[in-house]
């Protein structure tokens, strides 16, 4: 049923775009036919070489001369016989036309050279590390004669497999519409592809029309966004490597409040944290087809502040409460030397608050703030003894 419903479609193909009437009746059609799930399947590939022109292939692809003459042996695209063909096959397509190009190179007799032809026309290549069902469909018509073999191959990263061939000897042209299952050679492969290959011992009156070449697959499983990160708190200017740690997926879209740069798509960037304050994480992650998947660590990366911090050491007895506070704080420790010594406070932004200092040091006690005036947010405490600095994150809540 499948294939059946792929037929349909493509005998439409090159039509419908130039009537609005019939692009909607086929529309309509589409979500009639049983079977088909648009949801789950992705066109991988599609080309009816309505882009190539004479001897030049559609972007992407390639033609290849393995074998006979190099001047005219090709794979053209504007039927120069011309060559007699059924719909849904259209000019231009791909045709290997052995007589044709023997005429050129003014062989006799009957415009046929006596020598062996390989000819290759070979498309981009697509990934196909996400897929599992996977189709590829093609229309063709041809006419061949002893000696000759048409050959169709997927590549699976590492070798050309046949997929379907013929050599018979016919009477009569054959118009065909294939389809063949290439998911056992081809998925997994970042960098699959598919080619046509004409070859022949003997030059003859043959010739093969190539038109309509699609990929049609389903998504081995959905995008699952995840990341890690070798660190999530530190002093500006904080560097932080992401890791990518996502699922069934080939693409990342990145986004990184405060960091620099604020947006990545590389799969694990590094990022720069030059300002204080706490920043989300947003991941984009996306997989075959139009699938994608996001995820958000709120809060995942704290920056202390970074006013004159070159080290962070800790007071054991140091405490700062409540937090979070509704306004007031009160900041508790002991340091049991006489040092300059100073409590200060700052907002996101790097601004001081407030501040108490003693130059011969503040001994124990306790130290009240009265923080009602600020609004709510994120505010950093940070105490300098001497050589020692220290840094605590509070939050005014109300």
């Amino acid at each position: 049923m499948y294939f059946n419903n792929l037929i349909i479609i493509s005998i439409m193909k090159k039509f419908i775009l130039k009537n609005p009437a019939i692009l909607f009746a086929s529309f309509v059609l589409a979500l009639l036919l049983p079977g088909l799930s648009f949801s789950q399947l992705s066109n991988v590939l599609s080309e009816d070489f309505s882009t190539a022109a004479d001897s030049m292939p559609p972007a992407g692809w390639d033609t290849t001369w393995v074998n006979g003459n190099p001047t005219y042996d090709k794979w053209r695209f504007n039927n120069p016989t011309p060559r007699s063909f059924s719909a849904p096959i259209a000019v231009p397509f791909a045709i290997f036309d052995s007589k044709y190009n023997d005429c050129l190179s003014s062989c006799i007799p009957n415009c046929i050279c006596l020598i062996a032809k390989e000819v290759i026309l070979e498309s981009p290549p697509f990934d196909a590390s996400l897929l599992d069902t996977i189709r590829l469909s093609w229309d063709q018509s041809f006419w061949i004669n002893t000696g000759v073999t048409i050959i169709v191959k997927a590549y699976n990263g590492s070798a050309w497999i046949t997929v379907w061939d013929t050599m018979a000897s016919m009477a009569s042209p054959v118009d065909q519409q294939r389809a063949v299952n290439i998911s056992s050679i081809v998925a997994g492969a970042s960098n699959a592809a598919v080619r046509f290959v004409y070859t022949t011992t003997v030059s003859s009156d043959s010739y093969w029309i190539i038109d309509n070449v699609k990929i049609d697959a389903t998504c081995a499983g959905l995008p699952i966004a995840n990341f890690s990160s070798d660190s999530t708190q530190g002093v500006c200017s904080l560097n932080v490597q992401f890791s990518d740690s996502s699922t069934n997926t080939i693409g990342w879209s990145w986004t990184f409040g405060g960091g620099t740069p604020a947006n990545s798509t590389a799969q694990n960037p590094t990022v720069t944290y030059s300002t204080p304050g706490t920043y989300d994480v947003t991941l984009t992650a996306f997989g075959c087809g139009s699938d994608s998947n996001t995820i958000t660590k709120t809060g995942h990366i704290f920056v202390d502040v970074c006013v004159g911090i070159n080290e962070l050491i800790g007071f054991e007895s140091l405490t700062v409460s409540p937090n979070p506070t509704t306004g007031e704080l009160n900041i508790t420790y002991d340091i049991n030397e006489v040092v300059p010594t100073s409590i200060k406070i700052y907002n996101v932004i790097g601004e001081l608050i407030t501040e108490t200092s003693q130059t011969n040091g503040l001994l124990n006690g306790n130290y009240s703030f009265d923080l009602a005036a600020q609004p709510d947010g994120a505010y950093f405490v940070k105490v300098e003894s001497g050589d020692r600095v220290v840094t605590r994150k509070v939050n005014i809540i109300r």
